[in-house]
């Protein structure tokens, strides 16, 4: 991916985060989810996915195939920050 589209995601992902930080003590009304549309019409615009593609080190495989599925979650997470421990236990257990 290109250094700069890799910027503009993290600035818009900032903005994202500064903004909805500001309109929750007060009460949402919708805003976050209005804000989370636009983040994603800008990124369409771009051409790039929201999707962000996961990589599984052969080393996770080895993991969960050795029935040690919390080291494997640990080192998926680990390549991988963005996932949620929910979503790398299923990636672990082949549920994804």
């Amino acid at each position: 991916m290109d250094p700069w589209h890799v910027l503009t995601i993290a600035a818009l992902v900032g903005l994202s985060l500064s903004v909805s930080r500001q309109f929750k003590p007060r009460g949402d009304f919708g805003q976050g989810a209005r804000l989370e549309r636009k983040l994603d019409l800008i990124l369409k615009h771009l051409g790039l996915g929201t999707e962000l593609s996961v990589e599984i080190p052969a080393r996770v495989h080895e993991l969960a195939q050795a029935g040690q599925k919390v080291q494997a979650i640990r080192e998926l997470r680990q390549s991988n920050p963005w996932l949620s421990l929910r979503e790398a236990k299923d990636y672990v257990e082949g549920r994804h």
